[in-house]
């Protein structure tokens, strides 16, 4: 079960550090930060809704609605995202923010006349970020004499597996 005592712990680190904004990432983070910042915020928050989290319990989403004026700022990484935190009350404070990388300046807009086209997958690997799922599909490109560059940039737990996998 959950510990209490995190929040306060958190709490006394970030009044350490003393920085000016504090940003959380995904749903447990988010809610210790929202925690452990209600009543002696001094910094700005910023937290970061990654996915559509249905798997959440009605007591999540009602911790959510309650910690909402904890926060300054939400940010969806896409409009899906923004879509369904809306709808679970979130959307005064919410904005989206698309994921995004920087490639050499190249552009999707570039024809590709004459060039191998390139996937390009960022992560965490882990199993459900779906890296193998990208292997089997170009594989199945493979076998249908379809050329395309995959490039997976990332570290993780799964990264020996993923490695294996593709041989």
């Amino acid at each position: 079960g959950a510990d209490i005592r995190i929040a306060g712990r958190l709490r006394k680190r970030i009044r350490e550090i003393a920085p000016d904004i504090v940003h959380s990432h995904l749903f447990t983070a988010n809610l210790w930060v929202r925690l452990a910042s209600l009543g002696a915020r001094k910094w700005g928050l910023v937290a970061t809704l990654h996915n559509v989290d249905k798997w959440r319990s009605p007591l999540q989403v009602a911790a959510d609605r309650l910690l909402t004026t904890a926060v300054d700022r939400y940010v969806a990484v896409s409009g899906a995202v923004a879509d369904y935190y809306m709808g679970c009350g979130l959307g005064r404070r919410l904005r989206v923010i698309p994921n995004g990388v920087y490639w050499n300046g190249a552009t999707p807009r570039e024809p590709l006349e004459g060039r191998v086209p390139v996937v390009r997958a960022c992560g965490r690997i882990v199993a459900n970020k779906g890296f193998s799922v990208l292997i089997r599909a170009a594989a199945i490109l493979r076998d249908r004499k379809t050329v395309v560059k995959i490039e997976i940039i990332g570290d993780g737990p799964g990264k020996p597996g993923l490695e294996a996998e593709i041989g």
